[in-house]
């Protein structure tokens, strides 16, 4: 198959999977267009300087996935897939029914190309020509110890993402929207969920806190249900308690099984603190001159910043040095556009390798 054969065969799956990206063949084409140069960047030669060169796709691409989100997934077999490498899926132990349904709704010719394991295989590993893994950083290490030296590794570990609103002068309901969408369509469970939102001092950080909660009901009444372990309730009403024995302000947003299906708590200290995720966030009042300190723990680890307002020059040369890899508007912290750079690197590009003829 071409690239083009590829591209009209997952066409239908994109309105079926909307986490994915795309919506057209218009759009995955201009995608890879954008990173490969051409469109038929592994069909043909294209001219390179004084020279000629194609893209070379790897023949076996194994994925080892995490199961806190499955768009992860499926967006790893899609690049697979479009590329048209052999795709060995190692599935999580939980949490893995969404890309068992996108890989069995795969049209024939493509679903020859996926092979789903339950197992780590170490032999599938080393045998294979890319090797891409989803997990925290201790398990994206462990997999890279056992792969060839001269395999192609992509791991992808810890990432966390926050919002800067700044200056709250005025808490509008479509701020409160937009914030209340990025922390709950996933349930905080990927590396695009904010966990942490930072105000100026002397914003309506109160009068926000309260009104974030109350938008994060509404937003969690549209959305599907979430079942939710007695572990997973465990940790929310420990952390809730905790911040409220420390006598700090907990507004809880409430579904309509649960009284507590998520919360928001104002932390009287600037600095980032890890959240326990299922829709808990706190609040911190900063100045932008300081996010460097209060993100400190997180340098270089921050994937996404949502913002309430424009990129400064200002505020892209204090929060640049951190590292964050891509800013964009509160509301659409979830929803990257396909050619996103993940982690800050292009997911296509990174798989394929250069022959030239002179």
């Amino acid at each position: 198959m071409t690239t083009r054969q590829r591209i009209a065969r997952l066409v239908p799956l994109l309105k079926k999977f909307p986490g994915l990206g795309a919506t057209s063949a218009r759009e995955l084409e201009q995608w890879i267009a954008l990173e490969l140069g051409s469109l038929d960047a592994l069909e043909t030669w294209k001219k390179y300087g004084p020279s000629q060169t194609r893209a070379v796709a790897p023949k076996t691409i194994y994925h080892v996935l995490a199961g806190n989100l499955a768009v992860s997934g499926q967006q790893s077999v899609l690049c697979g897939l479009l590329l048209g490498a052999r795709n060995v899926v190692k599935l999580p132990s939980r949490g893995g029914d969404d890309l068992i349904c996108f890989i069995e709704m795969l049209p024939a010719p493509l679903r020859q190309l996926v092979t789903v394991q339950t197992e780590f295989d170490v032999e599938a590993l080393k045998s294979a020509d890319a090797v891409i893994a989803f997990g925290r950083d201790e398990t994206v290490a462990e997999i890279r110890a056992q792969t060839r030296w001269d395999q192609l590794f992509l791991g992808y570990g810890l990432q966390v993402s926050v919002i800067w609103l700044g200056a709250v002068k005025k808490v509008t309901p479509a701020l409160v929207a937009a914030v209340a969408h990025d922390i709950c369509i996933y349930d905080q469970m990927g590396c695009l969920s904010p966990q942490a939102i930072f105000l100026e001092p002397g914003s309506k950080t109160e009068v926000f806190g309260e009104a974030l909660t109350e938008a994060m009901t509404r937003e969690i009444a549209r959305l599907p249900k979430v079942e939710r372990s007695a572990e997973e309730f465990g940790v929310i009403f420990e952390t809730i308690d905790t911040a409220r024995g420390l006598g700090q302000r907990v507004w809880t947003a409430r579904s309509a099984t649960n009284a507590t299906a998520g919360a928001v708590i104002l932390d009287p200290k600037p600095q980032f603190r890890f959240s326990c995720l299922h829709r808990v966030i706190r609040l911190h009042e900063v100045k932008a001159t300081q996010l460097p300190q209060a993100l400190d723990v997180v340098r270089g680890k921050i994937s996404t910043l949502g913002l309430a307002g424009k990129l400064t020059p200002t505020l892209e040369k204090v929060l640049l040095p951190l590292g964050v890899k891509r800013f964009c508007r509160v509301g659409r912290m979830q929803h990257p556009p396909i050619s996103w750079h993940h982690d800050g690197r292009p997911s296509l590009a990174d798989l394929v390798r250069w022959v030239d003829r002179d």
